[in-house]
């Protein structure tokens, strides 16, 4: 299994944060989350980042990671579909889509969320917020990807429309992300620029 991390543009990331947080200091944020959850996923299986964000891509590679260059069409879902189809035609079976603001996020984690999945099945780790931070499903599913607010639920929709049995991975270290204002509490000194 892969593990694929979506990665928006720097300078669309974290836009909900731009009362409290400049321009400069998302993205500063973001590179430092990005480089925090690639060198925790890069010990538990090969990763690949889709993006159309040049810096987000350099970091990657510096990393280890392949990256898929999404400069065609922007936004989280296309890029997961994206990864996806990419990986699907590479020959890889099954994905494990991470999101790459996860402070928390341990390699005892994404390991317990892989050893749940199997053919035929969906794992979902929701976000303390009931959004969705991780999804292992197999390449060769239909999956219509639903991120952003309450992604969870539609997911566990579209689980349940494909017939799939779904594992929910409830797990402290992947249900916190970076996503609002109040999130930043007990993170932001980690990666202040």
């Amino acid at each position: 299994m892969r593990i694929v991390i979506p990665v928006k543009r720097l300078s669309e990331a974290k836009t909900r944060l731009a009362p409290v947080l400049s321009a400069g200091e998302r993205s500063a944020l973001m590179c430092g989350l990005i480089d925090h959850v690639l060198a925790v996923a890069m010990v538990v299986a090969p990763v690949s980042v889709v993006t159309a964000d040049d810096i987000v891509a350099r970091r990657a590679r510096a990393s280890g990671a392949d990256v898929i260059d999404e400069q065609r069409v922007a936004g989280l879902n296309r890029a997961a579909r994206l990864g996806v189809e990419r990986l699907r035609s590479d020959g890889e079976v099954a994905i494990l889509l991470l999101a790459a603001d996860l402070p928390d996020v341990t390699a005892g984690a994404l390991q317990a969320m892989l050893a749940l999945w199997r053919p035929g099945t969906v794992t979902i780790a929701p976000s303390r917020d009931g959004g969705t931070n991780a999804l292992a499903l197999s390449t060769g599913v239909d999956f219509r990807f639903a991120y952003g607010p309450s992604s969870f639920e539609r997911h566990r929709t579209e689980a349940m429309r494909l017939g799939m049995e779904i594992n929910v991975h409830e797990c402290a270290e992947l249900g916190v992300d970076i996503d609002r204002p109040q999130d930043l509490a007990g993170h932001l000194e980690l990666w202040a620029a």
